[in-house]
């Protein structure tokens, strides 16, 4: 198991749309309440599966299977389950041994159906978007118990963050100037969400102060835009 001692700090990531398929992990079988009642609502769904998922084809065919087995297919790691551009821009295979151990003991990715989940813990394929099937009211009070006295920083879209309630921390949002205005980086935000969070693993970074020192593809901490926007 994977250390808990640095339980002051908290990072918090979306876990991505994007999964591999497969594993060779155990199904989950027994889980918590909360996430069993996630898994009942995909089961049982009887809606249109195209809006709810916004896929189409043989994609939409995988995923409601996917969804429908959830408590019964085989498992990866979520730091292997879980792919795209936020995943690939942290680069876990790469980084020190020190960054690896306390993206372990401080990083959490938020889950639709799963909540809060440990770089290791075991995932089956899913697909579902926190704004879906009232997931963010679910879990908004067990994440809340979860988070209770940690210093959170916060790197949620606004549709997870939704889902959790923290006292002390911080929302990281990574903005662009277009047009003399500032909007959010979109999609191709993700990658450097994701060097970020190699940055403060590798420094090891649990306080807001630090943020300054990072500085990649034109992306800086800037405290005058931070206060503007949380007056």
């Amino acid at each position: 198991m994977p250390s808990e001692k640095n339980k002051e700090c908290l990072i918090l990531i979306p876990a991505p749309d994007q999964k591999r398929e497969g594993g060779s992990g155990a199904p989950l079988g027994r889980v918590s309440a909360e996430i069993q009642v996630m898994a009942e609502r995909l089961k049982n769904y009887r809606g249109s599966w195209e809006r709810l998922l916004g896929l189409k084809g043989e994609a939409l065919e995988k995923a409601i299977a996917a969804n429908r087995s959830v408590l019964s297919s085989p498992t990866l790691p979520a730091m292997e389950r879980y792919a795209g551009t936020l995943v690939d821009g942290i680069g876990f295979a790469t980084m020190t041994d020190a960054g690896k151990k306390f993206l372990l003991e401080n990083v959490r990715f938020v889950s639709a159906v799963f909540g809060l989940v440990h770089p290791t813990g075991p995932i089956p394929d899913y697909r579902l978007r926190m704004e879906r099937l009232s997931a963010a009211r679910h879990w908004k009070e067990m994440l809340a118990k979860e988070l209770e006295g940690k210093y959170v920083i916060d790197l949620l879209p606004q549709t997870y963050r939704k889902a959790v309630d923290y006292a002390k921390g911080i929302a990281v949002e990574f903005v662009v100037v277009k047009d003399g205005k500032e909007v959010p980086a979109g999609p191709g935000g993700q990658t450097i969400k994701g060097r970020f969070v190699r940055f403060l693993c590798q420094n090891k970074v649990s306080d807001a102060k630090h943020f300054v020192d990072f500085s990649e593809d034109g992306f800086q901490w800037d405290w005058l835009v931070f206060l503007k926007r949380i007056r």
